[in-house]
């Protein structure tokens, strides 16, 4: 009972943990903003509309996936509207249309206050005056990748404590080959103690008569890809 209840506890350690480092092998995450519509404030005046400065779709890049979002494998679509300044920048975001996820939604106004640019709105007289824009964004996590075969020989080996209440401790990376934590979609290394002892529910270990005990556990996880 004791080697199948370490056996259940490793696999769901590996099973949380690879749902991270596993972005290394993707080709990244995908999030495309799309115009919905543009106005001024001003609507009783002939007015120049305020305009992106870019392409709405670069202002998000595959870096910019929450990870806790992709833990979870969550996607959605966030509707937006922002105010814009006289300066053409972002001065409010507001979600119009919630993603179902309050962390991508947070992400959305986030990033748009940052890289959002704008030329801004004008009235009749051809003053400068506040603009809004309205848009929605697709969060989605792609399911297929192309893996290049360079560097793709990865290994990883942790060893940590658990105790009587399943609680990881005293976690450390005994091998890291290949730089296996490095999660390319994020452009940086990820602690898989971290994320155990954030993301993992302690699950206890028991022995032959259901007790629960503490443990050491050493684990390895490897991946090698190699053409055939």
């Amino acid at each position: 009972m004791f080697l199948s209840g370490l056996r259940d506890w490793t696999s769901m350690f590996w099973s949380i943990l690879m749902r991270t480092l596993s972005c290394a092998l993707s080709a990244g995450l995908i999030a495309v903003a799309l115009p919905m519509a543009v106005s001024a404030k001003d609507s009783k005046e002939k007015v120049a509309k305020a305009e992106p400065l870019a392409n709405p779709g670069s202002w998000f890049s595959d870096q910019d996936y929450p990870v806790a979002a992709n833990l979870d494998g969550t996607e959605g679509k966030a509707g937006f509207k922002l105010g814009i300044g006289l300066d053409g920048r972002v001065a409010d975001c507001a979600i119009t249309i919630g993603s179902g996820s309050e962390v991508l939604d947070e992400t959305t106004c986030t990033i748009l206050k940052q890289r959002a640019r704008f030329k801004p709105a004008t009235n009749a007289k051809g003053v400068i005056v506040p603009g809004v824009y309205s848009g929605m964004i697709t969060w989605r996590i792609p399911q297929n990748h192309a893996v290049r075969l360079t560097d793709q020989h990865k290994r990883l080996s942790l060893a940590f404590d658990v105790d009587e209440e399943g609680v990881v401790e005293n976690c450390k990376i005994v091998e890291n080959l290949g730089n296996a934590t490095y999660v390319a979609s994020l452009s940086r290394v990820v602690d898989p103690c971290e994320v155990m002892t954030t993301r993992n529910r302690p699950t206890p270990v028991l022995d032959a008569e259901g007790n629960a005990i503490k443990v050491h556990v050493e684990t390895t996880t490897e991946t090698k890809i190699t053409p055939r």
